[in-house]
C-alpha cells in the first residue's frame, strides 16, 4: 500500500512555505520560526495542542476541526523527522531567490518575487491557520518559557537566551 504524507514532500512543503512567506509582513525571518509555522500549516489541528493565553482559547479550540484520525503520530518525532524536507525546501527559496540567506539562520524574505499569490492556486492551503499564526504567533516572543518554542512543545526552549 503506497501512502502519501504531505510533511515528507519536498514540493508541498515548499508551496506551504512559499504561500506564508509570500502572506507574511516580516521582513526577516529565522530558520527555526519557518520550520515551525510550517509544521502547523501542514498539520492545523496542532494550533489546537499549543500551550496557549485563556485570551486565545476560542481561537485555538476551532482548529480541533482538522484532527484526523490517520494523522496519528508523535508530533516532535515527526517535526524532527520533517528537518530535512524543511532544510531542502529552504535551500529551494533561497535558489529562486524568494529568500536571501543574511546570518547563519536568519533569512531576509524578498517581497519582490511575489507578484500576486493568491488562495485560489493552492487550494492545499488552509487560510486559517496561516492568518492564525500572523495574528497571534508572529506577534509572540520566540524564545523563554512564555514564547512560541514553550508554546509548541516541539523544540527545547530550557536553555534559550532571552
Amino acid at each position: 500500500m503506497i501512502l502519501y504524507n504531505k510533511a515528507f514532500d519536498i514540493n508541498h512543503t515548499t508551496l506551504r512555505m512559499y504561500y506564508w512567506l509570500a502572506n507574511t509582513n516580516k521582513i526577516h525571518i529565522s530558520l527555526e520560526k519557518l520550520r515551525l509555522y510550517d509544521f502547523i500549516i501542514a498539520f492545523p489541528f496542532y494550533i489546537s495542542c499549543l500551550s496557549l493565553s485563556r485570551e486565545l482559547l476560542s481561537e485555538k479550540t476551532k482548529f480541533k476541526k482538522f484532527i484526523n484520525p490517520y494523522n496519528n503520530f508523535d508530533a516532535r518525532s515527526l517535526f524532527n523527522q520533517m528537518e530535512g524536507i524543511q532544510k531542502s525546501s529552504i535551500c529551494s527559496l533561497v535558489s529562486t531567490e524568494t529568500l536571501i540567506r543574511k546570518d547563519n539562520e536568519i533569512y531576509e524574505v524578498n517581497s519582490e518575487s511575489f507578484k500576486e499569490v493568491k488562495l485560489e492556486h493552492f487550494s492545499s492551503i488552509n487560510v486559517e491557520a496561516i492568518n492564525f499564526i500572523k495574528d497571534h504567533l508572529e506577534p509572540m516572543s520566540y524564545f523563554g518559557k512564555n514564547g512560541l518554542k514553550a508554546a509548541s512543545k516541539l523544540m527545547s526552549f530550557k536553555y534559550d537566551i532571552l
